[in-house]
């Protein structure tokens, strides 16, 4: 029996994107750059959210390695009508980034560069007044790219499934394309949690190493709005995970540094050619959401935002799947803690402010279909 097999025929059942539109009581749809109404206000004070579908989306198929089923990322069941509802849902938010950034409308082929310009706009001069993570076109397009990216990551997967066939024996290689397989995969797949459990000797001896919550507090308050140029390289299309990489090396936490990027977690500064400024490189783990919340370690879980608020404290990694697919998008620091509030400093966008602000996404990302989790002790 082979190794590695995986099903062609993907399941039938349905499960509904979960995406956000801002209703009033007038039934009218507030767009979110409306000048009328240039404050966006939380979801859980006075404005009513409805959830609506834009697209079915349907189970990935399945991969199984050792004997065992691995679910693959859900995805839309047609693409191209996916597009033309978003583009129904958020028409304002893909006007404004067509116009700054010189793109042409929505399509299959430029989804990419609209996926980095929403996030690029944080940082524009001419980023609208209530463009923030409470945003309601911004979040939606958010879980939309979420999905839309799925397709192309389960190709992935398949792809080293097949590779794997035929390298078996391989020692070497085999052991290469398997973390890459590991990794790829959702995070609530057996292959890809067992592999987590075989890095625990990697990830544990330093998870457990000299950690001043002190200093990590005091970097990040510090870098949070003012990137620390250029001892660090700035990720204008997503920083997140570079800026908590920072945070938690200027705390104390050694690197551990490999010349592969897939290997380790580690920075590297070089001059310039001809003296002339520097060159950055990275580990996967340092700069990539997800790969460093596997590499962190997943400690806690939970869709709950309050059971959320409950288990994290100041000095705590924090970590956030939007649609809850398998993959971590995004992560942050907390820098200060209440009895009822926390305080996030992160970067894309850039802040240090309580959950409780409307700069601040963290509270709604588990009403809109979203999970949390706390990495590292």
């Amino acid at each position: 029996m082979e190794k590695y097999t995986f099903k062609f025929q993907k399941t039938s059942r349905i499960i509904a994107i979960i995406l956000l539109c801002v209703t009033v009581l007038s039934s009218t749809c507030i767009t979110a750059f409306a000048e009328e109404n240039n404050a966006i206000n939380k979801p859980e004070t006075n404005i009513a959210t409805v959830l609506t579908t834009v697209e079915k989306v349907i189970d990935g198929g399945q991969v199984i390695i050792d004997g065992k089923e691995n679910n693959l990322y859900r995805e839309f069941a047609n693409k191209n009508e996916a597009i033309t509802d978003i583009k129904e849902k958020v028409p304002t938010l893909l006007s404004v980034l067509s116009t700054e950034y010189n793109l042409a409308p929505l399509t299959d082929e430029n989804w990419k560069e609209y996926k980095d310009a929403m996030f690029m706009l944080f940082d524009s001069e001419n980023k609208p007044e209530n463009y923030d993570e409470s945003n309601i076109e911004f979040r939606t397009l958010r879980a939309f790219f979420d999905i839309y990216e799925n397709s192309e990551k389960n190709e992935q997967i398949l792809e080293k499934v097949q590779v794997l066939k035929y390298v078996q024996f391989n020692r070497s290689l085999n052991k290469e394309i398997d973390e890459e397989l590991a990794l790829l995969l959702p995070y609530t797949e057996p292959y890809a949690r067992a592999f987590i459990e075989t890095k625990k000797n990697d990830i544990v001896p330093y998870a457990g190493a000299a950690y001043d919550v002190t200093k990590a507090v005091n970097y990040a308050n510090k870098y949070a709005t003012n990137p620390n140029k250029p001892t660090y390289y700035y990720f204008s299309r997503g920083d997140c995970a570079n800026f908590a990489s920072q945070i938690l090396e200027n705390a104390g936490v050694s690197q551990i540094v490999y010349n592969d990027v897939g290997k380790g977690w580690w920075h590297k500064r070089e001059t310039g050619f001809l003296g002339i400024g520097y060159k950055h490189t990275h580990s996967q783990s340092w700069s990539m959401a997800d790969t460093f919340a596997r590499y962190q370690g997943i400690m806690y879980s939970t869709t709950n935002h309050n059971s959320f608020k409950a288990n994290i404290s100041k000095g705590s990694f924090i970590v956030a799947d939007f649609d809850n697919d398998g993959d971590w998008d995004h992560c942050g620091f907390v820098t200060d803690k209440s009895s009822n509030d926390y305080k996030v400093a992160q970067h894309t966008s850039n802040y240090n402010e309580w959950a409780s602000s409307s700069k601040n996404g963290w509270d709604n990302i588990g009403g809109d279909g979203g999970k949390y989790a706390r990495v590292r002790k």
